[in-house]
């Protein structure tokens, strides 16, 4: 389990945040005592607690998993989705070949816009999970190459959104 704090976790006001965070994270974990969490090997980066290097795509290839959630920084059609960081953006796709499905969960906002780094083509994701404020533009370039796309609106409804649905003239399945 990772705790992304970005840059405020460098204040020391905010450590002490920090370490109750990972406490309520571990008391979480400890409600479900099959759960086990496994870090793969490497350098962690201070700003996002996110471990990356040469040692976590040799770990990577010990695993097959059924389910990888990532982030990204941009998606446009051209370029697919894209990151800041390229070590980052190496262990992701290095995970992302041992899995059998990809999802994407981001805001919106990240859609039309790219990082400097590859991450991954629109092909190699399953599900993308955003909030409904996105460019149905981007939502439609995202189901023609195949993605299914979950939009949650300000209340949690969801609206799946898929290429197949679309062409049958179904359009979208709203859930609440």
């Amino acid at each position: 389990m990772l705790h992304a704090t970005g840059r405020a976790d460098r204040h020391p006001a905010l450590r002490h945040h920090d370490h109750h965070q990972l406490g309520v994270h571990r008391d979480r974990l400890r409600a479900f005592p099959t759960t086990r969490v496994i870090l793969l090997g490497g350098e962690q980066q201070p700003d996002s607690h996110v471990l990356v290097g040469p040692m976590v795509e040799l770990c990577a290839q010990q695993f097959l998993v059924d389910r990888l959630f990532i982030g990204t920084d941009g998606f446009t059609p051209d370029h697919g989705f894209t990151a800041r960081d390229y070590l980052r953006a190496t262990a992701v796709r290095a995970l992302a070949e041992r899995a059998e499905e990809v999802v994407v969960v981001t805001e919106s906002d990240k859609f039309g816009g790219h990082g400097p780094v590859p991450l991954l083509p629109a092909s190699a994701v399953s599900t993308v999970w955003t909030d409904s404020a996105g460019d149905p533009a981007q939502l439609t370039a995202l189901t023609e190459s195949g993605v299914q796309v979950v939009t949650v609106s300000p209340s949690g409804a969801t609206t799946t959104h898929s290429a197949a649905a679309i062409h049958a003239g179904a359009g979208t399945r709203e859930e609440e």
